[in-house]
């Protein structure tokens, strides 16, 4: 049940939002917590956990599950897709644009029978940085 003190806006909750916001990396809780302590050594671990969910939680940024991985947030809430590094773990947007007749038997339902309230595709690959590493 929500209550009043998890609706109200608080200067944490608004620090760990702005973080995610400020970075385009797709941040693990690691290193959102990371990146405020620097500034705000008084500031726990829980709090920006709890921050996280909440804002996950009402729709104002997004959990990137990554198998096998820490899941990232996002800032941008559009649907988009993901691709995953799977050397180094860098997590980027993808822009895929899934044909409207895929997406509309998927989100209407199929033969499975299923009703579909959303999905995550996540792409696993090398990036261009991990890729040169490789070759040299």
């Amino acid at each position: 049940m929500e209550t009043e003190k998890n609706r109200r806006k608080t200067i944490q909750r608004q620090l760990v939002y702005d973080t995610v916001c400020r970075r385009c990396d797709h941040p693990t809780a690691e290193e959102i917590y990371e990146e405020i302590v620097a500034e705000r050594p008084h500031l726990s671990k829980a709090t920006v956990y709890r921050n996280l969910n909440f804002l996950v939680e009402s729709g104002r940024v997004l959990r990137v599950h990554v198998p096998h991985a820490p899941d990232r947030f996002d800032h941008t809430l559009m649907d988009h897709h993901h691709i995953h590094c799977s050397a180094c773990g860098a997590v980027s947007d993808v822009a895929l644009d899934i044909s409207e007749s895929i997406h509309a038997s998927l989100l209407n339902g199929d033969a499975s029978g299923y009703k579909i309230h959303g999905y995550d595709l996540i792409f696993n690959g090398l990036c261009p940085d991990c890729q040169k590493k490789k070759r040299g």
